[in-house]
């Protein structure tokens, strides 16, 4: 299942990975650009610094084929579309975590920028049959299960992956459209697939 996961994700199309804090998008985000990033290059749009690149060598990533862009606030996202528009296309782009400077914006403005973001990266993806996968963070205790600014990512995106915490290491992630579930832990060396618990998909 896990394989099955990880080859939807690395389709053409916008997947949005979303979840608490911890949760496991960022790991699962990193062993689709093992995948994808072989012998392709990929794009990592990090909005929280670039610890990210440790575990990215963990898991096996090569960071040869991997180029990096570092935002710090949502009016740079302005200046990735700008990239993105004149450059030979990417197999693959992640945006982790894509609701994150949008979470800590507060000039005017700001919504419609993200909302920009993520309508660019759905006809991109339609244009130039790449993978894109957007990681948000969901705040445990919020009333509404999903990310901060939703609609925009429920309205561009072709699959959503909801991440789940049943452990201390294992995960559940379920995938819409399709129904699929996959359990896994996360170790070390990135995602083993796991069995689920009775009741909870295979």
């Amino acid at each position: 299942m896990l394989s099955r996961l990880l080859s939807a994700l690395t389709s053409p199309g916008v997947t949005t990975i979303y979840g608490e804090y911890a949760a496991g998008k960022t790991t699962l985000a990193l062993t689709a650009a093992s995948r994808a990033c072989r012998r392709s290059t990929c794009l990592y749009i990090t909005t929280e610094g670039t610890e990210f690149i440790e575990r990215a060598v963990q898991i096996g990533v090569p960071l040869e084929n991997l180029e990096v862009a570092d935002i710090i606030d949502v009016y740079d996202y302005t200046t990735v579309v700008a990239r993105l528009s004149r450059r030979h296309p990417y197999r693959l782009i992640v945006v982790d975590s894509v609701n994150a400077p949008i979470r800590r914006a507060e000039e005017p403005g700001s919504a419609e920028v993200y909302t920009l973001l993520v309508a660019f990266m759905k006809r991109y993806s339609a244009e130039n049959a790449s993978s894109i996968i957007l990681t948000a963070q969901v705040t445990a205790g919020e009333e509404d299960e999903h990310p901060a600014y939703w609609p925009p990512l429920r309205a561009y995106s072709d699959r959503v992956v909801r991440v789940e915490k049943l452990g201390a290491s294992l995960r559940r992630a379920l995938l819409t459209p399709g129904g699929l579930t996959a359990c896994f832990l996360l170790t070390a060396r990135g995602l083993r697939g796991a069995p689920c618990p009775s009741g909870g998909g295979g």
